[in-house]
């Protein structure tokens, strides 16, 4: 059936379609071709035997020595080219006549493209147009593939090279290079550069030099428009004087052309002719202008490189100065492809420090920590086993006779980031179960008695730096202030208790009048001290930042709100200033870690109905509650 369906449809009203159209064409002054890409063929039908004087089958190889040795390798680019497209049109010429080939078909199915073959006039065309455009795209194409294969090996510099001696060549001219703009110091540099014998080299000569002194130049670049200057001594006054001293090899004429990055101005590319004068020509200067496009690319590549290196010296310095050990590994595998070893890929000098050792980056751990690496490949393959990648093991590493904590993050398919310290709790935080809520809230404490501390010691500094005795009056108060909470703060101690044992915070069924503070406090351990201060007396609501607070506040209402002033995504202030829009008259107090007058000032001015400043002592804080609620 189907094959009388398609009989039928190349048979109309008794006429064989096929020799109709072919009866057609035969005197029309065209051939047909059809290249067939799967046998490396390409078959011609009326004319195209006697345009190319040949056989009416070639192979693709045999087609190519029909054409001009010089075009052959651009004909060989374009049939490698016109795969998959419908619409492709080149001119070139045989051993005995120009010819024009044109892609009217493709099809994918079969991998075959069709088209026609005519004659093509070049004394036609005013100077060779099309052929010197041809030319230029051969020369264009043949460069981007040799600009992506060194790109691909990050070889930027080269790339750049490359382009700027083709555009220099194919021109003719005798200087091409890259010019860059920095727009913090106002100077420009030139940065590549490619010469011809005799010619002085612009990477000397443009070097930090002020953007003024190219004023008018850049006025027009900085507008994205080239400036071609087709006889430089025909120039006066500041405008030749600022061209030569960007074209200082006495150049007759020059084309310059802006490059840029995401719309913005990097930079600009001089092509300078001083051996002789260039008259523009609109295919060329299109030419000039679709390879900029190349030079924008590999100096943008160049820069973020350049921007990354930075970036990687600066997070070196980071690493080396953090607390914890940093360690990077990567998994090595074995002939059937199962992890046996971890290679280093790097460290921190915390590392090395905590461990006593040095030198270990590209060793495997096998070397490094002996026995103990294979408990540590054991841990790093359960890590990627697992759903969540990453995880926190208290005996990482046991070496020297010490343990070492490691939280582990795989950062890739066999690649780790470990963070290593002599101190468990460090790395758990607030993540471990409720059985270790004694722990945190132990730490928590260190904590709050070492702010204390560093408060005494740098005021004390102060104190005895600082002539001005109004000055040295409010330092004695901040340290008598912290000595006191140092000796208060064993209430706190005195006052721990299981979750399960400890009732106090709760509500009492028998006592439903008792009022409910808000405490708005982004840092647990002051949340604490505030809870522990005043749980006994009153319900207790904690809010961890402003915008936390905002939304307990119009949930609960509660009866005072303390309010800390510098929290995470809304501080106290703003926090205050939105309460206070509807409500004018529940009391907020802000905690603020300053006591002076113009941190008073503020936080009256928010609408904060009194200030409390921290250290928090019990005595005072009980009261100021006492006074807006009572008791």
């Amino acid at each position: 059936m189907l094959n009388r369906l398609k009989k039928r449809e190349m048979i109309v009203h008794g006429l064989d379609i096929t020799n109709v159209a072919e009866a057609i064409t035969r005197d029309l002054p065209f051939g047909l071709w059809c290249a067939d890409f799967k046998r490396q063929t390409i078959t011609g039908y009326n004319k195209f035997c006697d345009l190319l004087n040949a056989p009416a089958t070639l192979k693709l190889t045999e087609f190519a020595r029909l054409i001009r040795s010089d075009y052959r390798d651009m004909i060989k680019f374009v049939f490698s080219d016109i795969r998959g497209k419908d619409d492709f049109e080149i001119a070139f010429p045989t051993n005995s006549r120009w010819v024009k080939m044109k892609i009217t078909h493709y099809d994918d199915k079969n991998d075959k493209a069709y088209g026609y073959i005519i004659e093509y006039h070049r004394e036609k065309i005013e100077n060779d147009s099309v052929d010197n455009l041809m030319l230029l795209m051969h020369k264009q194409n043949t460069l981007i593939h040799e600009v992506f294969d060194k790109v691909y090996i990050d070889k930027y510099n080269d790339s750049l090279q490359d382009i700027l001696c083709e555009i220099r060549k194919v021109l003719n001219a005798d200087q091409t290079s890259v010019v860059e703009y920095n727009f913090v110091s106002k100077t420009i540099s030139c940065t590549y550069d490619t010469v011809t014998e005799g010619i002085k080299s612009r990477l000397d000569t443009i070097k930090n030099q002020s953007i003024y002194s190219i004023d008018w130049i850049s006025n027009e670049i900085t507008k994205n428009k080239a400036v071609y200057i087709y006889d430089i001594n025909e120039l006066s006054g500041d405008k030749l004087l600022q061209t030569k001293a960007l074209c200082t090899n006495n150049d007759q004429s020059v084309f310059i052309q802006p490059l840029t990055f995401r719309d913005n101005i990097i930079g600009f590319m001089v092509i300078d002719f001083v051996k002789r004068k260039y008259k523009e020509n609109a295919l060329e200067t299109d030419w000039i202008r679709a390879m900029s496009r190349f030079v924008e690319f590999c100096t943008n590549l160049k820069n973020k490189q350049r921007f990354q290196d930075s970036e990687k010296t600066r997070l070196r310095c980071v690493l080396d100065m953090a607390p914890f050990g940093h360690l990077h590994m990567r998994f090595e595998y074995d002939i059937n492809n199962n992890p046996h070893d971890l290679s280093i890929i790097a460290t921190n000098a915390q590392f090395e420090q905590m461990l006593n050792i040095e030198n270990v980056k590209g060793k495997l751990i096998s070397e490094v920590f002996g026995a103990e690496a294979t408990h540590m490949l054991e841990k790093c393959v359960r890590v990627s086993q697992q759903a969540k990648k990453e995880t926190i093991i208290d005996d990482f590493i046991y070496y020297n006779g010490a343990s070492y904590a490691g939280g582990v993050t795989m950062s890739s398919d066999d690649e780790f980031v470990c963070v290593i310290t002599n101190n468990p709790t460090l790395l758990y935080g607030n993540r471990k179960a409720n059985s270790m809520s004694k722990t945190i809230i132990s730490r928590e404490l260190q904590h709050l008695l070492r702010t204390h501390l560093n408060a005494i010691v740098g005021f004390a500094e102060l104190l005895s730096s600082d002539n001005n005795e109004q000055n040295k009056t409010k330092y004695m108060e901040i340290i008598k202030d912290n000595a006191q909470s140092l000796i208060d703060s064993s209430f706190i101690k005195d006052s721990l208790a299981s979750p399960n044992e400890d009732k106090s915070g709760q509500p009492d069924d028998n006592n439903r009048s008792r009022k409910k503070i808000l405490i708005a406090e982004d840092t647990e351990s002051n949340y604490m001290l505030v809870s522990y201060i005043l749980k006994s007396q009153y319900d207790i609501e904690w809010a961890h930042d402003g915008v936390e607070a905002i939304e307990m506040y119009e949930k609960s209402k509660p009866d005072l709100i303390l309010m800390d002033v510098r929290m995470p995504r809304l501080g106290g202030l703003s926090a205050t200033s939105r309460i206070r829009e509807t409500d004018k008259e529940t009391p907020i107090i802000a905690l603020t870690a300053f006591a002076f007058e113009n941190d008073r000032a503020k936080t009256l001015e928010a609408g904060c109905t009194n200030f409390l400043a921290k250290p928090i002592k019990a005595a005072a804080l009980k009261e100021m509650v006492a006074k807006y609620i009572g008791e």
